[in-house]
């Protein structure tokens, strides 16, 4: 399930020195803060290969009431390592590689469900 890991953008405070990730093997800087939400990888092996960005949904802690039909409650928040309940929206956005880190993966059935937003949301049903 390459799609179904979980990362947040890596930021340091010195310059460079960071390395990129594959297969959810990494090596940071001891400096390295890691800022902003925690997303869900969208591409797939294939595109990352050939490219230098990896393609991004959100995941966050603010619920909508009610959600929409792109979003979608995680339901194993605790196996993905997510800290509090969250939600899945279909916020897409694109980083490079070097800047993400997998800080987790999401279950078979969440992951699913969250292909299933995606194609609602962009490929139509």
């Amino acid at each position: 399930m390459p799609g179904a890991r979980l990362c947040r953008h890596l930021t340091s405070g010195s310059t460079g020195g960071l390395e990129t990730w594959r297969h959810c093997n990494l090596r940071v800087p001891r400096r390295a803060k890691y800022k902003g939400p925690t997303r869900v990888v969208l591409s797939t092996t294939v595109y990352q290969r050939h490219r230098p960005d990896v393609i991004l949904g959100l995941i966050t802690t603010r619920s909508a009431d009610p959600l929409c039909p792109t979003d979608y409650e995680i339901s194993d928040s605790d196996s993905a390592g997510l800290h509090a309940r969250s939600c899945f929206r279909l916020y897409v956005v694109t980083m490079l590689q070097e800047d993400v880190r997998v800080v987790g993966r999401l279950s078979g059935g969440d992951w699913d469900e969250v292909k299933l937003r995606v194609q609602v949301g962009i490929v139509g049903e």
